[in-house]
């Protein structure tokens, strides 16, 4: 089996024939890509255990999401979920990928506590969702929508990397219109006050 190496770290030829360019953010810093390369093991040139980084189609899919996702379990209540939506106030400005990621992260966990969890929810996170079932997230729902919105609008690298990929652009678009039509039904379905 041949091999294929970037920087010092050799990927089996296996992982990288057929493969699709999935876009990761250009504002990674050379710190955080040495904290994000955590996920898979393999080794480098020396011999010496090395890591390759994660990215896929979903949502939840990639590094920032993992790291993400992290955070969230190691917390007791929804304090990350609203710190991630309140962080992104502004509706101008460049949103930066890892932002994005955050908010869509933010997004399906809010409509998992709300009964519509992603078929490709990880189980640490579905795990966390069953632990604080009781949650009423309802309150974050229209600030995550707008927040989702921001994601799909100019002034998003998110948005801009997908773009890059000709070929998965239409889909991601679809998943993300499908989050937050998903958040816009659940705001129907909360019982109104008053």
């Amino acid at each position: 089996m041949g091999a294929w190496g970037l920087c010092g770290v050799i990927f089996p030829e296996s992982l990288i024939s057929g493969t699709r360019q999935i876009p990761h953010s250009r504002s990674t810093t050379g710190k955080q890509a040495k904290r994000k390369l955590s996920r898979n093991n393999y080794f480098n040139v020396d011999g010496e255990k090395a890591a390759m980084g994660t990215w896929g189609m979903g949502t939840l899919e990639n590094d920032d999401a993992a790291d993400w996702l992290d955070e969230l379990q190691s917390s007791n209540d929804g304090a990350v979920l609203q710190s991630t939506l309140e962080e992104h106030t502004t509706t101008e400005g460049y949103l930066e990928a890892p932002e994005g990621v955050h908010i869509l992260c933010a997004g399906e966990i809010i409509a998992a506590l709300l009964g519509q969890p992603a078929p490709d929810l990880p189980a640490g996170a579905g795990d966390w969702v069953q632990e604080h079932e009781s949650l009423d997230a309802s309150s974050l729902i229209p600030i995550a929508i707008k927040k989702i919105e921001r994601v799909l609008d100019n002034g998003s690298e998110l948005r801009e990397l997908w773009q890059e990929n000709e070929i998965d652009y239409s889909n991601w678009h679809e998943s993300v219109l499908a989050l937050k039509a998903k958040l816009l039904a659940a705001t129907n379905t909360i019982p109104r006050t008053g």
